[in-house]
């Protein structure tokens, strides 16, 4: 990812996810992770990730075409790719969901 112009942040687990969001001031563009991760998956980390940020666009990935979140309804900045995938539909699929986080108007705060 990193050749097709990412930063990139890895993380070995949920529980790593969420220390290194945390440790980046919760300023990250966008999180990608598999569904099967060590501890809690994906779908767990996702709903960690909303707890703190309910805008931060987030990519699911599993290998498994009948996993909980290809049948489960997703909540609204959720995308899901089905493995396998190229390295240009990945790409492309993270333009198109970082594309979408540009258009998307942010709320205005009431004094």
């Amino acid at each position: 990812m990193e050749g097709a112009g990412f930063d990139v942040l890895p993380a070995a687990d949920a529980q790593e996810a969420m220390r290194v969001y945390e440790n980046n001031g919760r300023k990250i563009d966008l999180v990608m992770t598999d569904m099967a991760l060590p501890g809690r998956n994906g779908r767990q980390l996702a709903h960690d990730l909303r707890s703190t940020s309910s805008e931060i666009p987030i990519l699911l990935t599993s290998g498994y075409v009948e996993s909980e979140c290809d049948s489960e309804p997703r909540e609204p900045r959720t995308y899901f790719l089905p493995k396998p995938y190229s390295r240009a539909e990945l790409v492309e699929t993270m333009e198109t969901i970082l594309t979408e986080g540009l258009r998307r108007p942010t709320a205005a705060h009431a004094s």
